[in-house]
């Protein structure tokens, strides 16, 4: 049986899985108060702010969530950041974070996720194929999305019958992944040009 959370607690969750942002933010900061070693809220909160366009708050948010984590885990927050300063097209930022995160936890494919597809949307499709194979190699990958990206990339490059493979797998691991079946259908159409 799941352990109940706090009044309080439930009440951040619960605005926040609503898209409650601000609500949640206040929420979170009225918590913060009383718990300011919460990992957890930090991290909460800097989501909320960012979802509110608040990008400095939220990176203090971020940064004070770095504080109260071990070297081990930080990887992840590096991550919210570079995902924080993309979202600002801040993009030499962006990148910067999501090689920490690499570094941090180089057996975790997200950061190489990150990176790649911020890589791709730059405009850099080569080097995003590169960042993405080397993210299938690793230890801990979401196979559906890194397959995703690299489709995406391959079609950028105008390499359909690679893009199309990788669509393919990556609907063999998510069959309901709507963006995956609308971009093979793409790749599809194009083919048969």
């Amino acid at each position: 049986m799941a352990k109940k959370l706090p009044a309080d607690v439930q009440e951040i969750v619960s605005a926040s899985d609503a898209g409650y942002h601000a609500t949640a933010a206040k929420l979170l900061e009225k918590f913060l108060a009383g718990n300011p070693s919460s990992q957890r809220g930090w991290l909460d909160l800097g989501h909320a702010l960012a979802q509110l366009a608040r990008y400095r708050a939220a990176e203090e948010a971020y940064k004070r969530a770095l504080t109260l984590t071990d070297d081990a885990e930080q990887g992840a927050i590096f991550g919210e950041l570079g995902n924080l300063f993309r979202s600002e097209g801040k993009f030499d930022e962006a990148a910067g974070w999501y090689e920490k995160q690499i570094q941090a936890a180089p057996d975790d494919a997200t950061g190489l996720l990150f990176l790649g597809s911020l890589e791709l949307k730059r405009g850099n499709a080569s080097t995003a194929v590169d960042l993405l194979k080397r993210g299938l190699e690793c230890e801990d990958v979401c196979r559906e999305e890194t397959h995703f990206a690299l489709g995406s990339a391959y079609r950028s490059l105008g390499e359909f019958f690679k893009a199309k493979q990788h669509f393919e797998l990556s609907l063999e691991t998510d069959p309901k992944y709507v963006a995956a079946k609308v971009a093979l259908n793409d790749v599809k159409k194009v083919g048969n040009d």
